[in-house]
């Protein structure tokens, strides 16, 4: 009899969400022996798969498998999808990605079965009674109330899942691990756990004296941990966060820690990954009540109860809700350009806006605008009824991160773009990632929290990339901290951070002034302790990352702006190169190839392709001559893509991969029309630099760069390397 439905409870679905599929697993819907904690009742056509804490007050998924719920091809893409949506749904570990693109109506909802550029196709979920069903598949979106629902499938689930829990220890299970075409892969952060040993281990035989430091730091002040790309400050946090966990739990006076990322993808990936091989007893399940991980957007849809009053947020996780905003943007300049009176007023602004804005909008242009409207109006809550603020925004003197609005009329010009951008949310019920951290500052300085946090509030906050924070969202850390009577006002954060890997300038809103970046902390005076000896990357590697940095423009910023001091340990390794190309689709051919090459023989994670162009990126992973050869990761909300490649190489931004690192990585479009481009600021450009920076220290063994010849060959902060030799031409005919 074949297998038409699957019953998870939520914890079993976390426990899948680890794992890869491939078309046979669908047909037979077995487990392997090895997974203790996860049992399989088979109960007529329905497959019920339980972990060890199943009860019946659990939440379940129930999922259609059959060709009408989820589809007969790609079926791998769309039930990870799934799981996705059911953890984002029913838990809170996880958002679901813009990228999906999320329709809602009253307890139906439903989002693509597969990538954008893959198909249209949708999946459709009902949420009732604590249960999420996934009951069609469509070929495209459609009217809720035109897609029939198989209710004989979901009560039959339902009725049986208490028989299900008595029958799920009756029999042992038979099969061996991966032999019925499912996989539990390993987190990425786990590979980047080097080995497998105690903390104590750890700190005795691994940790350099600089990293020893910051470990060891007691908890009466805050702590800035400082350090290029590769010094190891994720893994520093991390080994900080479990060694005070056990510590205090040995101590019989455990703490409550939280460690918070800009990324929901980094933290449930990435961070939680590391833990796992930092821990291989896996004591921290037993104080899983005494840390909370995640993005600090994941933070305050918890706190702010924002499931129960059914408000949407447009994202959980920061790059990807920065992206979604662009896309939002260009709906509601279109808006705009349509009325007379917004026109009228265009009309008087400079040339720089009013070609800005006439559409197609150019990449840079609307990262300029988002940039402007994340940082200078929604982070500083800008709007029409607080006439002192626009005023203050209208004649205020600009900074030079900031967007080049000199002129008042320039400025009313934006504001009527955001005026327009923030209707288009409240009209649908969505709120942007700065109106949540502005509520969520709200409840922290409120009589309710000043109660609550008696026993919600942390005793120690880690926060990994400080520099994907804007002022607004520094100033919620040390709200967090329940007892702030610490030893001259000092609150217990540890931040790790690189200001030069910010590829937008939520870190500089308001840091003008040298002396205010960490001011903004509240958390008192802060020690410094700088991470010198890079892991990641080869000494070949490392000169050239200092080569770009010493292109960046200098900024004030307490001494922060210092010139890169990353000293390899790794061997030596081959000098990185620069392939020259005649155009754009020779580049494109030729290095897929050679990444997919490569792929095929060591396997897709271990490899990047990453665009420096958003426009090209979005025409590259769509088109056909390649889309065989490549995983496409558009959100490092959503890394699922990495652990799905196989024998396809990743293709993504540098964005998107923020925290990851690849044995390879190539960059595309390292050319003079991407970096080159004297009508930007200087605000724009510093942005660009970082982009490039932060995609060449993902590489840890080969970095190559392309440029092709009808983008204006290679950019001209690659001269300098070139005549140095740390960056080699290599021409391809």
């Amino acid at each position: 009899m074949p297998t038409d439905t699957l019953v998870l409870d939520l914890d079993a679905v976390m426990l899948m969400s680890g794992a890869r599929f491939n078309d046979q697993w669908f047909e037979t819907v077995q487990s392997p022996a090895e997974r203790k904690d996860l049992r399989r009742v088979e109960l007529g056509n329905t497959v019920y798969f339980l972990s060890s804490n199943a009860t019946e007050a659990s939440k379940l998924f129930i999922c259609d498998i059959s060709p009408g719920g989820i589809g007969n091809v790609n079926r791998d893409i769309a039930f990870q999808r799934a799981i996705r949506v059911v953890l984002a749904t029913l838990g809170n570990s996880v958002g679901i990605p813009s990228a999906y693109r999320l329709h809602r109506k009253a307890q139906k909802f439903s989002v693509y079965a597969h990538p954008y550029h893959v198909s249209a196709a949708r999946l459709n979920f009902r949420q009732e009674n604590g249960c999420v069903f996934l009951y069609a598949f469509t070929e495209e979106a459609e009217d809720f109330s035109r897609i029939p629902i198989p209710e004989d499938k979901y009560t039959s689930a339902r009725f049986n899942y208490e028989e299900a829990l008595l029958k799920m220890w009756d029999e042992v299970p038979e099969g061996t691990f991966g032999s019925y075409g499912i996989e539990f892969n390993e987190q990425l952060g786990r590979q980047y756990g080097w080995l497998e040993m105690t903390i104590d281990e750890w700190c005795a035989q691994q940790l350099t004296s600089q990293q020893l430091r910051f470990v060891n730091a007691p908890l009466d002040k805050p702590i800035r941990l400082r350090g290029s790309p590769g010094t190891g400050k994720t893994q520093c946090m991390s080994i900080k966060c479990l060694k005070e966990l056990f510590d205090s739990d040995d101590r019989g006076k455990p703490l409550r820690a939280a460690f918070i990322t800009h990324s929901s993808g980094v933290a449930h990936e990435v961070v939680e990954g590391m833990m796992w091989a930092l821990d291989p007893s896996n004591r921290r399940a037993e104080l899983s009540e005494k840390l909370w991980l995640g993005s600090l957007y994941e933070l305050a849809k918890e706190k702010l109860g924002y499931d129960k009053k059914q408000i949407v947020p447009l994202s959980l996780d920061g790059v990807d809700g920065r992206r979604t905003q662009e896309e939002l943007l260009v709906d509601c300049v279109a808006e705009c350009m349509s009325e007379r009176t917004f026109l009228q007023l265009l009309e008087e602004a400079s040339d720089y806006l009013r070609n800005g804005l006439e559409p197609p909008i150019s990449p840079k242009f609307l990262r300029e605008l988002a940039n402007e409207i994340a940082c200078s109006l929604d982070s500083e809550g800008i709007r029409a009824s607080n006439r002192e603020k626009v005023d203050e925004y209208l004649t205020q003197r600009r900074q030079l991160w900031q967007m080049n609005l000199d002129g008042e009329i320039d400025r009313r010009v934006v504001l009527e773009v955001h005026a327009k951008y923030s209707a288009l949310l409240a009209d649908t019920d969505t709120i942007n990632l700065d109106q949540m951290i502005s509520d969520l500052y709200g409840y922290l300085n409120s009589h309710e929290w000043s109660v609550s946090k008696r026993s919600q509030g942390f005793d120690v906050v880690f926060i990994d990339e400080l520099h994907y924070f804007n002022r607004y969202e520094r100033m919620i850390f040390h709200l967090l901290v329940r007892d702030q009577t610490g030893k001259a006002g000092r609150t217990p954060l540890f931040m790790a951070y690189d200001l030069k890997q910010a590829t937008d300038d939520r870190a500089l809103t308001s840091a003008g002034a040298a002396g205010r970046f960490f001011q903004t902390l509240h958390a008192g005076e802060s020690d410094l302790v700088e991470l010198t000896k890079v892991f990641r990357s080869t000494p070949e590697i490392a000169r050239l990352l200092e080569m770009i940095d010493g292109a960046f423009p200098a900024l004030d910023l307490e001494g922060e702006w210092n010139a890169y001091s990353g000293e390899s340990q790794r061997e030596n390794g081959d000098v990185p190169h620069l392939w020259r190309f005649q155009s754009k689709i020779q580049m494109l051919d030729e290095v897929v190839e050679e990444a997919h090459r490569y792929a095929r023989q060591h396997g897709g994670k271990n490899v990047a392709v990453l665009c420096m162009s958003d426009r090209d990126f979005h025409r590259y992973s769509t088109a056909g001559r390649v889309r065989s050869k490549i995983s496409v990761v558009d959100s490092n909300t959503d890394l699922a893509p990495i652990q799905y490649a196989r024998q396809r190489c990743v293709f993504s931004m540098p964005e998107s991969v923020a925290g990851l690192q690849f044995d390879r990585v190539y960059v595309l479009n390292v050319d003079k029309q991407e970096l080159d481009d004297d009508e930007v600021g200087l605000g724009t450009q510093r942005q660009v630099l970082s982009r490039l920076y932060l995609a060449a220290s993902r590489a840890s063994m080969t970095l190559t760069l392309a440029a092709s010849d009808d983008c204006g060959g290679p950019a001209d902060v690659l001269s300098r390397p070139l005549d140095a030799g740390t960056l080699v031409e290599i021409g391809r005919d």
